[in-house]
């Protein structure tokens, strides 16, 4: 799920949802880029952010990859590394 920039509504298809709820703010956003690359750019720009959030929410994260974790949480769900709780 991503989260719209102009309406932080919660949507599974962003580009999508720009193009359909949010026309003239597409379009009015950066002119020299074309509207698939600029959609792909908030895509990824909200998979990043909400990513970062997972880890400062949960506190823990991979060494290997920096993905989200639960305290105790064995192996990593991004990169399936094994690891060693016993340290905290």
């Amino acid at each position: 799920m991503y989260s719209c920039p102009h309406c932080h509504k919660e949507v599974k298809n962003l580009k999508k949802h720009l193009k359909r709820m949010h026309p003239d703010q597409v379009s009015r956003e950066s002119p020299a880029q074309g509207t698939k690359t600029k959609a792909k750019t908030l895509e990824l720009d909200i998979k990043t952010k909400e990513k970062k959030e997972k880890v400062e929410e949960s506190g823990y994260h991979c060494v290997d990859c920096g993905g989200a974790l639960t305290k105790g949480q064995t192996p990593c769900p991004g990169c399936g590394a094994t690891l060693d709780w016993r340290g905290l």
